[in-house]
């Protein structure tokens, strides 16, 4: 059985929280994406068109949290969720609650 750390592609994975640092750097290296800003609406974006291109189903719920769905190969089985947010504080880092969206989804 490989280790799940095989089956991550750590280039792709680095690329992609930098792209995502782009929506509200800030001069000092932190990023300032507040909730529903347009930094955050333009990072937003960023991610859908990622997993449009994978056929991965987008939605939103009533408070604007956004939701990826990937249908899996058993139904009968639990789903399976993970995430975190994208949305920074003025002073937050390039990789906070990034990751853990990030790391939800795996390009196959």
């Amino acid at each position: 059985m490989k280790h799940i750390s095989s089956l991550i592609n750590n280039n792709r994975l680095w690329q992609r929280h930098n792209e995502l640092a782009n929506h509200g750097k800030t001069e000092n290296g932190g990023v300032n994406r507040q909730a529903l800003s347009n930094e955050d609406l333009h990072a937003r974006k960023h991610i859908i068109n990622w997993l449009k291109k994978l056929n991965i189903e987008v939605f939103t719920d009533g408070a604007a949290n956004l939701f990826f769905r990937l249908e899996g190969i058993n139904k009968d089985s639990p789903p399976v969720l993970t995430g975190s947010h994208i949305d920074s504080q003025p002073s937050g880092g390039k990789y906070d609650g990034v990751f853990g969206v990030l790391a939800g989804y795996r390009d196959y």
